[in-house]
């Protein structure tokens, strides 16, 4: 009796291992994710037609309803209120094999990890005409994902004291979607970024979204930052995303798959609700691919160029023996998908001087928001088509690509001020302004 005893443990215990090693086989095929975190795009199907106010309470009985059948070993890390999606950490496989088998459960990402990309540009896209004629962005706000932005006592955002604080004050909300660290940037990179975007687009107001745990931030942080800015879009009319961070991974086509690529339905619910997104191309040397984000279809990626002769000039992955206004950065990842370029080296603001994608995105953010604001009507993909209209183009030597170079003053199409004989600079700025005011309807009896 006990040698059957034993013998049944032994069968048993036999059956144990390979039914767990068939659970953990099942899933496999997830890549380590960070954290050990996993997103989750649910199956939205038959909510398309719910209002905005029923839409997110909707989303959260689907999750709840969902997540409810699963096996306990699990945490949700990020609900992401606006999205269909959801953040779980967990490491037990029977909790991954539930998910994958679930009929409501259309994709499983794997948490990624992602970097900041770091790596005279206010008149190489004809920015001071249309400032000085008083298209500034008013009554938008831009989001700046990234590292937080240190918005005290700096000019660029209107010399704060507090959050809209004075009147001045352009920065009017700051959240932490990482731990909070206690500080309002402690790395630098989005108070720079932030305020190249602030400075183009000079009337516009900006929210900081701290997306950043030291120098690394990760998939689900960043969508949960896409995601606070759609919830919040309305609080403040905020009409772009700046996105200058990526993950380094190398994509030679558009990452179009919503089954691999979660920032495909984050950025469909950013401009469903009236927000575009721009992203860095990234800082790979990359001549045939962009990094993710900015590989996603519908976002507006961005190369970076010089905005003047600066010399020769090394970077870790490459030099540039000489530079011009125009010549692409070495460092630029570069695709014949890509949107467009934008001054990237080496941009002065907020106390620093830089050089990277990063620094070319925000230059489009700001010209973005200066559209929505000068013509409110248009469609997104009129704004889209508005902005990449702008005949400089720039041709990559490297892969023979041409796309469009950032040109402010044309994409705005306003009147071009008339050079007088002897009037100087500051006096054709005054006529451009007269102008530009007469254009939108001023001085009406």
């Amino acid at each position: 009796m006990r040698k059957r005893i034993r013998s049944l443990i032994l069968v048993l215990t036999i059956l144990a291992f390979l039914f767990a090693m068939t659970i953990a086989s099942e899933a496999r095929n997830l890549a380590p994710a960070f954290n050990d975190e996993y997103l989750i795009l649910f199956d939205t199907q038959g909510q398309a037609n719910l209002n905005a106010r029923r839409k997110v309470p909707a989303l959260d009985e689907l999750k709840d309803g969902i997540l409810a059948g699963m096996p306990a070993e699990f945490s949700v890390t990020h609900r992401l209120s606006h999205l269909p999606m959801a953040v779980l950490q967990t490491r037990n496989p029977r909790v991954m094999n539930a998910l994958q088998r679930h009929p409501k459960i259309l994709a499983i990402y794997p948490n990624r990890r992602i970097f900041p990309f770091l790596a005279e540009s206010l008149p190489l896209i004809r920015q001071l005409v249309p400032s000085a004629a008083g298209y500034g962005g008013q009554g938008t706000t831009m989001a700046i994902v990234d590292t937080g932005i240190n918005y005290l006592n700096r000019s660029e955002f209107g010399n704060c004291v507090g959050l809209a604080d004075p009147d001045s004050c352009r920065v009017v909300d700051a959240v932490d979607i990482a731990t909070d660290d206690g500080s309002l940037d402690d790395n630098g990179h989005g108070t720079h970024v932030g305020a190249i975007a602030a400075v183009v687009a000079s009337e516009a107001d900006l929210v900081a979204i701290d997306v950043f745990d030291g120098a690394a931030s990760s998939d689900a942080l960043v969508l949960g930052g896409i995601n606070w800015a759609i919830s919040h879009q309305a609080d403040y009319n905020i009409v772009t995303i700046n996105l200058s961070l990526g993950d380094g991974s190398y994509n030679t086509a558009p990452c179009k798959n919503r089954l691999t690529n979660p920032y495909v339905t984050a950025v469909a619910n950013a401009r469903a609700a009236g927000i575009l997104v721009v992203a860095a191309a990234g800082n790979e040397g990359y001549s045939d691919a962009l990094s993710r984000p900015a590989c996603t279809p519908d976002v507006t990626s961005v190369g970076a160029v010089y905005d003047a002769n600066v010399g020769g000039i090394g970077y870790s992955i490459c030099t540039d023996a000489t530079t011009a206004a125009d010549q692409i950065a070495c460092f630029s990842n570069s695709a014949d998908f890509m949107s467009l370029w934008a001054p990237g080296a080496m941009i002065t603001a907020a106390g620093a001087t830089k050089a990277g994608t990063s620094q070319a995105a925000p230059h489009v953010a700001g010209v973005l928001a200066v559209l929505r604001s000068a013509y409110p009507a248009e469609t997104l993909i009129e704004t889209d088509n508005r902005l990449l209209s702008a005949t400089t183009l720039v041709t990559d030597p490297r892969n023979g690509a041409t796309l469009p170079r950032l040109d402010m003053e044309e994409v705005l199409d306003i009147p071009a001020p008339v050079a007088v004989p002897g009037m100087g600079s500051e006096a054709t700025l005054l006529l451009a302004a007269l102008l530009g005011i007469f254009c939108r309807g001023g001085f009406k009896p």
